[in-house]
């Protein structure tokens, strides 16, 4: 009996991977509610007049990570207790990435920049009087000292 993966945009059917090679493993939804709800929500889909959820209904183990998976002793693979499918083809990131945006300057950036050079300039010059009055003060007081 071939076994459908529910997952949108999944079409595997096969008992193996064609790419891998690895043994694909099908599982039924969760009987508990709040982990069944999570797995509903991670495939992107509403149970309702085109999807409802049955004994037949199955994710693919492609869809689970490999530290979400067990084998038991007799050799059965199942996904581990509270394990939710992420791995989607809507998920896949792109195989080229844009270059980051170059910045834009406009007159308010332009005002921005030059207030903020203007503020480090008197902040520097505040700096090197708060300098010099220190010098003055430790020339004078070495000078009464001796």
């Amino acid at each position: 009996m071939l076994t459908n993966c529910c997952v949108p945009l999944c079409t595997k059917e096969d008992k193996r991977d064609n790419q891998t090679g690895k043994k694909i493993s099908f599982f039924r939804f969760p009987k508990e509610e709040n982990l069944k709800k999570q797995w509903i929500h991670a495939i992107r889909r509403d149970v309702g007049p085109t999807f409802s959820i049955n004994e037949g209904t199955r994710v693919c183990s492609r869809h689970f990570r490999e530290e979400d998976l067990q084998m038991g002793l007799n050799g059965k693979v199942s996904p581990r207790t509270g394990a939710v499918p992420n791995i989607f083809a809507w998920k896949r990131s792109s195989p080229r990435k844009r270059a980051p945006p170059t910045p834009r300057f406009t007159a308010t950036t332009l005002a921005k920049k030059k207030a903020s050079e203007a503020s480090e300039a008197v902040d520097s010059s505040t700096k090197c009087s708060e300098i010099e009055i220190i010098c003055e003060d430790a020339t004078s007081t070495s000078h009464m000292l001796s």
